[in-house]
């Protein structure tokens, strides 16, 4: 991603672009690849959340539901679920399935970063204030139940 609006993907064994994707109106500031590199998500300052395909570049969904720029942006590691942080101190929960909310969780700050672990439930969330929030709760919400689309905000976890 960057300043161009766009997202750029390469063949890594032989260095050619093999397709460019123009989605934002605004700086791409995140982009992140489901765990099989099939989905490509990426997040901008025109307070977008946009998947595509890796595979053929075809667009799989937007969400708009920020209110700020979305500053991060990762798959959980069973690729069930997708989160987005925004400088509108929010980070936000999707079902990947139905494309639909799960919830959201308020920061005190922007938040600026996150990143879900690789082999459980849990992701990470930096914000403005330095502060790390640990969200392991939306995992073992929504792995057990169906997604509910409520996104009354509940505060995040914050990791002393």
């Amino acid at each position: 991603g960057g300043g161009d609006a766009t997202v750029k993907l390469w063949d890594a064994s032989t260095h050619v672009k093999v397709a460019t994707l123009k989605r934002h109106t605004g700086l791409v500031l995140c982009v992140a690849f489901s765990r099989d590199s099939s989905r490509v998500l990426s997040g901008g300052d025109d307070w977008k959340l946009i998947e595509s395909s890796a595979q053929n570049a075809k667009l799989l969904h937007e969400w708009s539901d920020h209110s700020a720029a979305v500053r991060g942006c990762s798959y959980s590691a069973d690729g069930r679920l997708l989160l987005s942080a925004s400088t509108d101190s929010t980070v936000r929960v999707y079902d990947t399935t139905t494309r639909r909310p799960v919830c959201a969780f308020a920061c005190h700050s922007r938040a600026t970063c996150i990143q879900c672990c690789a082999v459980g439930p849990h992701a990470v969330v930096g914000d403005g204030s330095g502060q790390l929030y640990l969200l392991e709760p939306v995992f073992a919400a929504t792995t057990t139940a169906p997604a509910a689309p409520a996104l009354a905000p509940a505060p995040a976890l914050p990791i002393s």
